[in-house]
């Protein structure tokens, strides 16, 4: 049985720090006391209403009317994109993270798949729910998908559309042991009360956590896709059944969603569902013709069915989403379920009067024209007051500020950072691996010519289970950086050996200087150097003109000759150095590689013979590619700088970088 509960890099941090730390309060960036709202105003037919103006809304709080200080109306075009995946998949990856702030049209989709509650036989209808899920989103769209039970194919929050559709490819992995309408996992199998629970709890758990994940997102509109054929658990508190009641675990689901603003939709991938379509082996779980338990049998499974149904009717209705059952049109629900938020009102206000109490604040929504249906949040948490959280001394297990940073489960943008990771030489376990952030400070320009600072960098390494497998901490002493109108970069660096796997950097950087901290979450796969094929570990990017050096790149010097950067824009006049690491097994300790950008054939092809030195045991080998190219001819916009690598016996290896030229 696949263990339940577990997370993707959206929830790694979340469930790691959740023991120790307290989890960061939804933030409204604007100023400490502005409270923004995100409404959903349809008709009788679930039609958006886009006429909408700021004299129509009521924002009540407390039950005192709230004067409306910002108002705008959010529509997105629907694109329905139709996606060559192949395409996709050979397209060029962006090997670096930004914590940049969402654009207002830019909104956050989290599809949580609960496999503990859906059976094998509704792969193919979950693979078109997935498929449809991902060509309705918009370009500025960011999602992320995750399982109930299995978090080595769960996606963190990207825009990568191969990514997200390569689910649909692996969805068979994750089904087999779900529950069906019975609240058996086998064909045949016992009835077992307790598992029931559990799995009702574990799917609780997710949604929750990923809610809580979602509240410091500066996304103008977030929601959750809970894709499930629902739970038989008893919901009600105190009602007779076997099994105890999940009831307190789902009032914390629907708290936290609230809390978060995050509406759940709900979406049952079995459709239209008759009772022998609900269980394992059919028809013949039920009865035939003229067998004596058919009829009854047929009867409680279709009022298990209702009971699944309104459990997920009540999980939309308590988070301000809509519920889509009994649907034998799923493309068609995904359509709508997305479009639901394709026209929304962002409202603003300055709560009177305001407490800065770190407590929620419930408020009400309300729109004067008749028969106009109204989906919003239910209230915010509100800031605490500086000179309280000042006063009397720390705690010693109070949270410190890079602490609710790296606990608020998305990127924090207090501080702008960029970063990237680049597994570089094999060490016994994995790979030590490069990463470098570099950090803007904001323009002064009526500030001083240079600054001086202290800054603060935390590094988690976070597996697919929310297991912290390696943390560090560096501060570095700025001094002297000259500070420019459009702003000042620093670069930092850090040398972590990481185990060969699939990980989340989870990454943040304090400044004293700003008083503000910043976090960024980097998806790194380290590659096994035991492995027996061709492979390319980690790229590292230089570029003329650069980074300067500092007192932070002595961390790396050993490894990597120059300060990498994170920056993937360069102009005709830059020259770009590539060092990458190659590693593979076999008689032959030399592999032929070139440097290229396959869209651009003005542009020369460089060669380079990498020879390889032992590593890790015999006929195994670890070589550095190092070629540098010019920038020059190549057309404004974006490219991909491929590189290739080729062993005498045939294996050949490839890595497509995105980067663009201004």
């Amino acid at each position: 049985m696949p263990r339940a509960a577990r997370a993707s890099g959206l929830l790694a941090v979340a469930l790691a720090l959740g023991a120790r730390q307290a989890p960061q309060s939804p933030a409204f960036r604007a100023s400490v006391d502005h409270v923004a709202v995100d409404v959903v105003v349809t008709d009788r037919h679930d039609r958006p209403i886009t006429t909408l103006t700021k004299d129509d809304f009521e924002i009540l709080e407390q039950g005192r009317v709230q004067t409306i200080a910002n108002f705008d109306l959010v529509s997105i075009p629907a694109p329905h994109r139709t996606i060559d995946w192949a395409a996709a998949a050979l397209s060029p990856k962006v090997d670096v993270a930004t914590n940049t702030p969402p654009a207002p049209i830019s909104r956050a989709f989290v599809m949580v798949i609960d496999d503990l509650h859906i059976v094998e036989s509704d792969l193919i209808p979950l693979r078109r729910i997935v498929t449809e899920f991902v060509q309705s989103l918009s370009p500025d769209d960011e999602a992320g998908i995750v399982f109930t039970g299995h978090s080595s194919l769960s996606v963190d929050l990207t825009r990568d559309v191969a990514r997200l559709g390569g689910v649909a490819d692996h969805l068979r992995e994750a089904l087999g042991f779900g529950e069906d309408a019975l609240g058996t996992t086998s064909a045949g199998g016992p009835v077992i009360p307790p598992l029931i629970f559990e799995n009702a709890r574990s799917a609780d758990l997710v949604l929750k956590n990923v809610a809580e994940s979602l509240a410091g997102s500066g996304f103008a509109r977030r929601a959750i896709v809970y894709v499930s054929a629902g739970s038989v658990a008893v919901v009600a508190p105190g009602a007779p059944s076997p099994a105890p009641s999940d009831y307190l675990f789902l009032r914390d689901v629907y708290d936290a969603a609230r809390r978060a603003d995050t509406p759940i939709y709900t979406l049952d991938p079995r459709g239209l569902v008759q009772p022998e379509q609900a269980v394992r082996g059919g028809i013949g779980v039920i009865g035939g013709i003229g067998m004596p338990d058919a009829s009854g049998q047929r009867r409680l499974i279709a009022s298990n069915i209702r009971h699944q149904q309104d459990r997920l009717y009540e999980n939309a209705e308590q988070t301000g989403g809509r519920a889509f059952v009994n649907r034998n049109d799923l493309p068609r629900a995904v359509d709508e379920l997305i479009a639901d938020s394709d026209v929304f009102y962002v409202l603003g206000y300055y709560p009177d009067p305001f407490a800065a109490d770190g407590k929620f604040h419930a408020i009400t929504v309300k729109v004067k024209t008749a028969g106009a249906r109204v989906r919003a949040r239910a209230g915010y948490v509100a800031s605490e007051a500086a000179d309280t959280a000042a006063t009397g001394p720390a705690r010693p297990d109070a949270p410190t500020p890079m602490d609710r940073a790296l606990g608020a489960g998305v990127s924090v943008a207090d501080v702008a950072l960029r970063a990237a990771a680049a597994p570089l030489v094999p060490t016994p376990k994995g790979m030590s691996t490069v990463v470098t952030v570099e950090m803007t400070y904001p323009p002064q320009p009526a500030g001083p010519t240079d600054l001086t600072d202290d800054t603060d960098l935390r590094i988690l390494a976070l597996d697919q289970d929310a297991k912290v497998k390696v943390s560090t901490d560096r501060t570095f002493h700025v001094t002297g950086l000259p500070v420019g109108a459009n702003g000042t970069t620093f670069a930092m660096n850090d040398l972590v050996d990481l185990p060969a796997q699939p990980l989340t950097l989870r990454i943040g950087v304090s400044s004293r200087l700003l008083g503000r901290t910043g976090t960024i979450q980097v998806i790194v796969d380290v590659p096994k150097a035991t492995d027996d094929r061709l492979q390319i570990g980690g790229v590292a990017l230089g570029s003329t003109p650069g980074p300067e050096a500092t007192q932070a790149f002595d961390v790396i010097r050993e490894t990597v000759p120059f300060q990498p950067t994170t920056s993937r824009a360069f102009s005709t006049g830059d020259t770009i150095r590539v060092w990458a690491s190659l590693l593979w097994s076999g008689k032959d300790d030399t592999v032929d590689a070139t440097v290229s950008v396959p869209d651009a054939p003005a542009m020369p092809r460089h060669a380079a013979t990498v020879v390889g030195v032992p590593s890790g045991g015999e006929g195994r080998w670890h070589g550095t590619l190092d070629l540098t190219a010019s920038m020059a001819g190549l057309t404004p916009g974006a490219h991909g700088l491929q590189i290739d690598a080729h062993l005498p016996s045939g294996q050949t290896a490839t890595r497509l970088i995105a980067f663009v030229v201004r």
